[in-house]
């Protein structure tokens, strides 16, 4: 219990610290591809955080993500959240 406590307060803490960070991607990539369509590859797709970045900011035509933890990789599966995307 203890464990997920703290992996919640730490992954709050890393969303306060990276929120600039992301900032200046977005920033670049609407800068670069203003109305373009994308196609996106996610090497280390985690839980899904730069596929949800990317499908809520941008027009996205395919997004290919790969996760070689195999218990993440099975967590995105579950979900079914992006399958249809």
């Amino acid at each position: 219990m203890i464990n997920r406590i703290l992996t919640k307060l730490f992954g709050a803490l890393t969303n306060i610290v990276d929120y600039p960070n992301k900032q200046k991607i977005l920033k670049f990539f609407k800068n670069k591809f203003k109305n373009e369509y994308l196609k996106v590859i996610d090497i280390g797709a985690h839980k899904g955080e730069t596929i949800n970045f990317f499908l809520n900011n941008f027009k996205i035509d395919e997004i290919y993500a790969f996760e070689p933890n195999l218990d993440l990789y099975n967590q995105l599966k579950k979900s079914n959240k992006f399958n249809s995307k």
